[in-house]
């Protein structure tokens, strides 16, 4: 196995243990989540109207805000390893509980909700133990390959959906609750995993000397770049959705009930077959060949180009096309070009600046957007199927533009970076270095 897995990352001598279980515990939490996602998506959609999913966005928004800081104090109480494995028994129970209960309208909510937050909770929790269990170094070799874990396991997690769906169908049974149970035991296997990794050192809280307030408002003064990688994100995040919600509700209206759960399954599995390939054989080579820049204008540029299609013939197939630009790039090409863009900041602002965006602008656009969907849903359906393609092409439109006027500010924060006594030389040690860094360091030389 350890063999298997040195062809997609560069292991080396020791590393292959802590690398192989770090890649199948991670296996283990998409692929669980993935089976939780289509039964909450499957279930939600055949008991409620689709219009009803602004009321869980909004939710999740503002849940969004508190649980990041319960979840660090929680991790430095318990440590990262301890932390994440008892997450992981805790999802495991509460997910058998959701089976066993009878799914009137607050349940349905309630699923929905706790997978959100499951997933979240879970993807924060074992980066930060990766984080900690390997150095710098090590990451920059083996992330990316224990990334791949996670893709393979929605794939798996979509495949497993499927078959188990089929043999339920076969047997006379048609409920979907029984992908909870399956989700279950993997996330259990993925604490099995885990507790044979070493434990880190709890440490006492650290008290912050200056208020976080105060310091992310200095933030947003001082840096320029900071503003706009801000609002870049911010209508990306909205982007994303509404193209969510068009696919869930041309899903709902073109379906029945019944055949939701297969739907969604066969879906996600194919989609992120599409996303494992994108990361193991493309991501890297887009990005050297063309550079950060342009590398995260090719989603929005293939949302703008779907939407036409959506706004069109607004016909299912239409909508899958769209919604597969977002589900094959996103977590692939886009989120490694758009964590690049920070790398220019200095590493004290950086870390601020990925704060303040994750938890301010992106929650903050998330509920803002929910409510927009909220009104365009309640014009008759055609309408909003055509309307909501709008609002995607036009979001799509200015993601783009404020994409391309990012790059100059990208490469002047380099070229500061470069030309500054602190630089941290880290941002120059990777053999992986892209186009426009290439540029600007012959620019600065």
């Amino acid at each position: 196995m350890v063999r298997l897995l040195s062809r997609i990352m560069d292991v080396r001598r020791g590393e292959g243990p802590l690398a192989l279980k770090a890649f199948l515990a991670l296996f283990f939490i998409i692929a669980a989540h993935t089976l939780l996602e289509t039964a909450r998506d499957a279930i939600f959609l055949g008991k409620l109207p689709a219009e009803r999913l602004t009321f869980v966005y909004v939710g999740l928004a503002v849940l969004g805000l508190v649980v990041p800081s319960y979840n660090a104090r929680f991790v430095r109480s318990l440590g990262r390893r301890n932390a994440v494995v008892l997450t992981l028994v805790i999802a495991a129970v509460g997910t058998v509980w959701w089976h066993f209960r009878e799914m009137g309208p607050h349940e349905v909510y309630g699923l929905y909700v706790w997978s959100a937050i499951v997933g979240t909770v879970l993807a924060v929790q074992f980066w930060m133990f990766a984080g900690q269990l390997f150095t710098v170094a090590q990451g920059k070799r083996l992330f990316g390959g224990i990334a791949s874990g996670g893709v393979l396991g929605a794939v798996a997690g979509g495949v497993v959906a499927t078959g188990t769906l089929e043999t339920m169908g076969q047997l006379g049974q048609s409920d979907v609750r029984v992908l909870l149970l399956v989700a279950a035991g993997l996330f259990l296997a993925s604490a099995f995993v885990l507790t044979s990794l070493p434990v880190d050192e709890v440490r006492a809280p650290v008290r912050k000397k200056k208020d976080a307030a105060s310091e992310s408002l200095s933030t947003l003064r001082d840096y320029p770049y900071v503003r706009r990688l801000a609002v870049m994100v911010a209508v990306g995040t909205a982007t994303l959705l509404v193209t969510d919600y068009l696919f869930k509700h041309v899903a709902k209206a073109s379906l029945d009930a019944d055949a939701l759960a297969p739907f969604f399954a066969r879906y996600y599995a194919v989609l992120n077959a599409v996303a494992l390939v994108m990361q193991l054989f493309l991501s890297q080579r887009i990005l050297k060949r063309v550079g950060v820049i342009a590398a995260l204008g090719l989603l929005p540029l293939l949302l703008l180009l779907g939407s036409g299609g959506g706004l069109v013939a607004g016909s299912l197939s239409a909508v899958l096309l769209l919604k597969g630009s977002d589900g094959s790039l996103r977590h692939s090409l886009y989120r490694v070009a758009q964590e690049l863009l920070y790398l220019p900041l200095p590493a004290r602002v950086r870390d601020r600046a990925k704060s303040l965006i994750d938890a301010v602008f992106v929650r903050g656009t998330q509920a803002l957007t929910a409510g927009g969907i909220l009104l365009i849903s309640s014009l008759q359906s055609d309408a909003t199927v055509r309307i909501l393609s709008v609002v995607v092409a036009i979001g799509a439109g200015a993601w783009i533009l404020l994409t391309w006027l990012m790059r100059t500010s990208y490469l002047d924060m380099f070229r500061v970076e470069i030309t500054r006594a602190s630089a941290d030389a880290r941002l120059f040690q990777t053999d992986d270095i892209d186009l426009d860094t290439v540029e600007a360091v012959l620019a600065a030389l």
